[in-house]
């Protein structure tokens, strides 16, 4: 219910226009104070936003509180000169002849050529320009006219040429052999490494069978061929030297996003087999630095004329399969549907079409995220798209950056991606780090001490907080009550003692609270944050539920989050009647 009532909160705003940064208060002070950098020792000046109310020019503010505490932020302009972002939005025009259009490819997964030639027609309606048959995953019939060597093979490799042909869309054939990705099909399981020395002989002519299809579908109408870094040597002494399709080299690591240095030597190894016209890299990403690298070797490649695609897999690179087009990829890659993935971290081609809008990124997009530690589970993503489709099509993005914690500002001013960014929400646990790297604060968001919005202008980084608003608001909305707030004159009872409990507090008293009492498993951050507070009305918490008075209980832990969300901060549930709400903030 508080998820769909924050989704109905965030679709008012952006019907009215107003954002959470216009709702500053007339009276808003500016201070200054120098703030000593922990890794560049450089002093920085950090104010508060003064001068009264911030107004914007079209689209609001998204969000106002956010789901998981994450908020919109601004994306125009501000009116007051000295706060322009410094990258602007600006609307999609739909003239495609103005932007490079970078294709999504459809891995194509299903068990039989029938049901790969059904799926390219629907990948091709979904808006698809490419596809992947993925051979190694045929079956049955399908898998043994594939290795056989005969006529049955070149007839099936021509049906699926012909079908991608008969949709108006390339077709790439690839074999992928266990060698390389352990979780390909099982048509070539046993192919031998090319050039291992220990591989036995039915592991070498399995590999060489698998050549003798690759070279096949070179032949049969594909229009580009999916090498192994491993076998394009074998692939080239094979491969007619007439063939029409282009050779895409590829290598891939399922465990890790190895250092720069290492990818740019395997690169340069891909383009000295003199036999690629693309080359491809798809490394494990295990965090948005990951993820940076590999847009990064994008962008290389790019300036050097030379077509790449570079993907991070798993749930941490879902951003580089977004973000490919505008750091100048060849093409990136999608699933059929959220069933039907094949590799780690693809999402459907619907999402990335109408939802990301992938094909019509550009060098001039904008770029927003959401960062965190976890993030994935994030519907930030969801909200702030559909936000820039239903406002006419802004040329803007929005991600989900997965932050460790304690790196937020590493990633912001020493990564390609993080210097990118025009805007940030902020969830657990960078709220505390977000407002102490800011220039400029608002101060509501210097009263709670944590920031959930970060937005780029001329002095810096911009921050605010409307977490306070987003708790307050939904409890409110929910509670059945004869006064303005649930929270007037009521005890409120805080479960935790970081950036999102701050708001919390901040919110509760804004809203009349009586008490509010900081329940925290380390006691002295609790303490910390009630002196900080510096309200009579807020004190350290000893016994869960004791003297709770029909009061408001407010979770504001990572415990209960993605992926454990059966689990509780509350221990004895036999407490929980003492409330009259019991809210996850």
């Amino acid at each position: 219910e508080k998820a769909y009532l924050l989704v109905g909160i965030l679709f008012w705003f952006l019907a009215t226009g107003m954002s959470a940064a216009a709702a500053a208060p007339q009276g808003a002070t500016r201070h200054a104070h120098q703030h000593q950098h922990q890794r560049q020792h450089q002093v920085r000046k950090r104010t508060s936003m003064g001068g009264g109310r911030l107004t914007l020019r079209g689209l609001g503010g998204l969000g106002r509180g956010g789901l998981q505490g994450e908020s919109g932020f601004t994306l125009r302009a501000f009116q007051q000169d000295s706060l322009k972002p410094t990258v602007p939005v600006v609307p999609w025009d739909g003239d495609k002849k103005k932007k490079k259009i970078t294709s999504v490819c459809v891995s194509l997964v299903a068990p039989s050529a029938d049901m790969m030639i059904r799926d390219a027609a629907q990948a091709a309606n979904a808006g698809a320009r490419m596809v992947e048959f993925r051979l190694d995953r045929l079956t049955g019939s399908d898998a043994l006219a594939l290795t056989s060597g005969d006529d049955s093979r070149d007839t099936l490799l021509k049906r699926l040429a012909d079908a991608a042909l008969e949709n108006d869309i390339c077709a790439i054939a690839t074999a992928r052999p266990k060698w390389e990705d352990p979780g390909a099909g099982d048509v070539f399981a046993g192919a031998g490494r090319p050039g291992d020395s220990h591989a036995s002989a039915e592991a070498r002519e399995i590999e060489a069978m698998r050549t003798g299809v690759l070279c096949a579908a070179s032949e049969a109408g594909f229009a580009c061929i999916d090498v192994e870094l491993d076998a394009a040597k074998a692939f080239r002494a094979e491969a007619s030297p007439t063939r029409h399709a282009k050779t895409i080299v590829s290598s891939h690591n399922f465990e890790e996003t190895e250092d720069m240095d290492t990818l740019r030597a395997r690169i340069a190894r891909m383009w000295a087999t003199g036999v690629a016209d693309v080359v491809k890299v798809a490394q494990m990403a295990h965090n948005a630095f990951d993820a940076s690298n590999l847009l990064a070797l994008l962008e290389e490649a790019a300036h050097s004329n030379q077509p790449m695609v570079a993907l991070g897999m798993g749930p941490a690179g879902l951003c580089t399969r977004i973000l490919a087009p505008v750091f100048g990829a060849a093409f990136t890659f999608a699933a059929l549907d959220d069933a039907s993935a094949a590799a780690p971290g693809q999402v459907s081609v619907d999402s990335m079409v109408n939802l990301y809008r992938t094909p019509k990124l550009s060098r001039s997009t904008s770029l927003f995220a959401v960062a965190g530690s976890p993030v994935g589970h994030s519907k930030s993503p969801l909200i702030h798209n559909s936000a820039f489709v239903s406002e006419g099509g802004v040329d803007a993005v929005y991600v989900a950056l997965e932050i460790p914690k304690g790196r937020l500002e590493e990633f912001l001013e020493s990564t390609m991606l993080g210097n990118k960014l025009s805007g940030l929400s902020v969830t657990i646990p960078h709220k505390e780090e977000a407002l102490s790297l800011a220039n400029v604060v608002h101060h509501v968001c210097a009263s709670i001490g944590a920031a959930n919005t970060l937005v780029r202008v001329d002095e810096g980084w911009y921050a605010s907080n409307t977490d306070w608003v987003g708790v307050v608001d939904s409890v409110d909305a929910s509670v059945d009550v004869a006064s303005s707030s649930a929270f007037g004159g009521a005890t409120v009872d805080v479960l935790g003692a970081g950036g999102a409990a701050k708001a919390a507090v901040y919110g509760a008293l804004e809203r009349g609270a009586q008490k509010v009492r900081v329940f925290n498993r380390t006691v002295s951050r609790a303490e910390e944050l009630v002196a900080m507070i510096k309200d009579d009305r807020v004190e350290v918490g000893i016994t869960l539920g004791d003297d709770a008075n029909g009061g408001v209980l407010l979770n504001t832990t990572s415990v209960g989050m993605v992926p454990d969300t059966e689990a509780s901060p509350v221990t004895d549930s036999s407490v929980l009647p003492s409330y009259r709400g019991v809210y996850t903030a």
